[in-house]
């Protein structure tokens, strides 16, 4: 199934190879650490498994696991059929489904994206930049779909080399994140295949959490002490 034009999500994760291979050749000695946010951090838990040999360290940030429009579009006929049809037409309401009943747990929501974050000006920042966007083709849903399906299969854990530590962080009001159980959900299936796995789920905050003004300083220096303690070793 699929365009057979399409590299599918492999394009992301091969685009991202040849930035780690210019990289790599301009400072050989320098260790190489990924860091992957929302849908980076998709794309960094598939790049871990497919080119994962060399990477000293593996950051997740805003990770997704458990994430109920997914899950449903995947198994949708109609999505498929869609795809099949014409993957370069509107994705419009496609995305709709995918992000589906995001601000479930948000009481009195200003608007669908208040899943974003707790400080309304980070929503705002959001929703006005122009790199955020899902106005887009069928097929960037359609990879999206098929990507998380990939990492959160049963072949997933197994295929990220396990000499390879990782640090996860979310808030527990993330809904991509199934408000904190798809982080551990992640840690465990890990953890299971022996990777070393540092957990920090943020309590009270929702997904951008390195944006919030009150925490940022915190998530910063998470991740540093993680990259530190990796060289140390």
């Amino acid at each position: 199934m699929g365009d057979p034009h399409s590299g599918g999500y492999m394009t992301y994760l091969k685009d991202e190879k040849q930035l780690h291979d210019i990289a790599v050749a301009d400072y050989p000695d320098l260790p190489y650490f990924i860091f992957g946010h929302s849908w980076g951090s998709m794309l960094a838990r598939a790049y871990a498994a497919h080119y994962g040999d060399g990477i000293k360290g593996l950051m997740l940030c805003g990770l997704c696991s458990q994430w109920k429009g997914c899950e449903i579009e995947y198994a949708d006929p109609e999505f498929n059929a869609a795809y099949e049809a014409d993957p370069y037409q509107p994705a419009g309401a496609w995305f709709d489904k995918v992000f589906l009943d995001m601000t479930a747990r948000v009481e009195n929501p200003n608007g669908p994206a208040d899943w974003i974050a707790n400080d309304p000006r980070i929503v705002t920042d959001h929703a006005n930049d122009m790199f955020n966007t899902f106005n887009t083709t069928l097929e960037l849903a359609w990879d999206f779909v098929q990507l998380y399906h990939f990492i959160e299969s049963d072949e997933w854990a197994p295929m990220v080399p396990s000499d390879i530590p990782v640090y996860l962080i979310a808030g527990d009001q993330d809904p991509c994140g199934n408000y904190g159980e798809g982080l551990y959900h992640v840690a465990n299936l890990l953890a299971n295949t022996g990777n070393k796995v540092s957990v920090k789920a943020y309590s009270g905050y929702r997904h951008e959490i390195h944006n919030e003004l009150d925490i940022r300083d915190e998530v910063v220096d998470g991740l540093i002490n993680f990259v530190d303690s990796i060289l140390a070793e």
